[in-house]
């Protein structure tokens, strides 16, 4: 996102985050996978006022963005999606390791629920991590 992530250069071509064009890439997917799992983790709190145009900017774009993923999940076999992250500013990097275990933690729930995700797990190759038996 312009403003927010440093384009990067590689080999001499420069690359930027590509969540304005397509935050939600699932259309790679769907011709290879038999199995697709998205992850979302833009989540908006309520809010009863807006303070300031950083603020509504950031908030329409967090919109725009879940606009569109909510349109591409139905691609989806599975969603994950991370309670809590609405108290947690999308872009607040300061934060990013608290985004990371809700995300990690809400992973795991939705492995030890989802039969079809467990049966693609070959055994053994997450023991010690997960909080089930496989």
């Amino acid at each position: 996102i312009p403003g927010i992530f440093k384009p990067i250069m590689i080999d001499g071509q420069m690359y930027v985050d590509g969540g304005i064009l397509n935050n939600f890439p699932v259309e790679p997917l769907m011709e290879d996978c038999d199995f697709i799992i998205g992850s979302s983790c833009n989540h908006l709190k309520p809010v009863d006022k807006i303070t300031g145009i950083t603020n509504l900017m950031g908030r329409a774009g967090v919109m725009s963005i879940n606009h569109d993923m909510e349109r591409k999940a139905k691609f989806c076999n599975v969603m994950i999606e991370p309670k809590g992250l609405g108290a947690i500013s999308t872009f607040d990097m300061k934060r990013a390791e608290d985004i990371y275990w809700l995300a990690h933690e809400e992973a795991l729930k939705v492995i030890k629920n989802t039969p079809e995700i467990r049966a693609l797990i070959p055994p053994n190759t997450l023991k010690g991590t997960l909080p089930f038996k496989q």
